[in-house]
């Protein structure tokens, strides 16, 4: 199976006093921005992977973090550190409440195993200043039970208390639900390993009934994406623009008011990223997407109303960095440095 990977570093000096239930072992690693950028007066609506960087005798070292911003990119924090340099934090989505985000840690190199654990942290403002703390795990998977856990999205829907979430073993890779407040996870879906694999990305409907995810089942120049929706019990609702795309990334849902889903996907051959178009489509059996972004970009996110998708340019592009396209009119605005995104806060 092709193997797509991705890399966005941003260099954050941040702080977020990260307390829990237990002491979090990284504290110390977290500082106060000294950005021009802030405000203090922070509205935390983008969370993101980010990376603390600390210098000693001259030489920095880089520690994954959760953080978040406004959405004009001001106010940046870490909410998160991870605690040692061989770790990475990502895939954050806001909860329900937007009062916290889930993420992954896992090994900093994405296909490497190891142990893979599903974290939420608390995000709170005071002095106009974001801030984490109340760090729980979720669901943990150890070096021995040979499971990546690739991807993974909080429901946006009141009442449901569920995270989803994508795992990869050496048989199979499957869709799970599992309680925001931990326990045993549900596997809901599943692959052979001999049909096939996910793409490293899961997103909820706006009203919690449903998940759409990519299925690759082709080879490195076998075109063979699809988008699959299915529901709660696993039954697939609609299969969506099958064998058109070499590869199909970065599926967001749109939010309450709309049902259309975001993605990245291209027909090239050559591994050449600068060929990841932006396009949304419709849910239902048949529809067919529109382009809207062409642009070597990652993942787009909607905002709140649906009006724009944020997403960020590769440095090799013209406008690098962060921009919102308003999906109506096809405005473009640039916004600043590049993140790797995460989600955009509903209020």
């Amino acid at each position: 199976m092709k193997k797509l990977l991705f890399s966005f570093l941003i260099m954050i000096f941040a702080v977020a006093l990260v307390t829990g239930c237990r002491q979090d072992p990284n504290s110390s690693l977290n500082n106060q921005p000294t950005s021009t950028q802030v405000t203090h007066d922070a509205h935390p609506a983008w969370a993101f992977t980010g990376l603390y960087s600390v210098t000693s005798h001259g030489s920095a070292t880089g520690y994954s973090t959760i953080a978040v911003s406004d959405s004009d990119q001001t106010d940046v924090a870490n909410v998160y550190t991870c605690a040692t340099t061989s770790l990475m934090a990502n895939s954050a989505t806001w909860s329900t409440s937007g009062a916290s985000i889930s993420f992954i840690e896992h090994p900093q190199f994405a296909s490497a195993w190891g142990s893979y654990i599903i974290k939420t942290v608390d995000v709170s403002v005071s002095g106009g200043v974001a801030s984490g703390s109340n760090v729980q795990t979720i669901y943990s998977r150890a070096l021995a039970d040979s499971m990546q856990i690739t991807a993974q999205a909080w429901c946006p829907a009141s009442g449901v208390n569920k995270i989803a979430f994508l795992s990869h073993t050496p048989i199979e890779d499957a869709v799970y639900t599992i309680s925001t407040s931990g326990g045993t996870p549900t596997k809901i879906y599943s692959i052979a390993k001999a049909n096939g694999n996910f793409r490293k990305f899961i997103t909820w409907s706006n009203d919690g009934t449903e998940l759409a995810f990519a299925v690759d089942t082709g080879t490195s120049t076998n075109i063979a994406d699809a988008l699959k929706i299915i529901d709660l019990s696993g039954n697939v609702q609609a299969t969506l623009i099958p064998g058109k795309y070499l590869a199909i990334f970065g599926v967001q849902w749109s939010h309450s008011g709309m049902d259309k889903i975001a993605f990245q996907a291209t027909t090239s051959t050559s591994g050449n990223s600068t060929s990841y178009d932006t396009y949304t489509i419709g849910t239902s059996t048949g529809s067919t997407e529109t382009k809207v972004i062409s642009a070597n970009s990652s993942r787009a996110f909607w905002s709140p109303n649906n009006s724009e998708l944020a997403y960020d340019i590769f440095p090799t592009e013209t406008n690098s960095g962060v921009n919102k396209i308003n999906v109506g009119s096809g405005t473009i605005t640039f916004v600043g440095t590049s993140h790797k995104f995460g989600d955009w806060k509903t209020p």
